[in-house]
């Protein structure tokens, strides 16, 4: 474990333990999309997101 500031900043692991915490990750990532994308909503058209969040086409 390495520190910055007196606490844990990096931890140096083997790559296949890497590896396996990505796979991890991204098996997370893909159910919960898979769930928000099962969730029934109403469709947004684009340029109201984009007046929303600040977006210029």
């Amino acid at each position: 474990m390495l520190y910055r500031k007196g606490k844990p900043a990096f931890a140096i692991v083997p790559a296949e333990d890497a590896e396996y915490m990505q796979k991890l990750e991204d098996e997370l990532d893909n159910r919960l999309a898979d769930e928000a994308l099962a969730e029934a909503s109403e469709d947004v058209p684009t340029e109201i997101l984009f007046q929303r969040y600040g977006c210029v086409l």
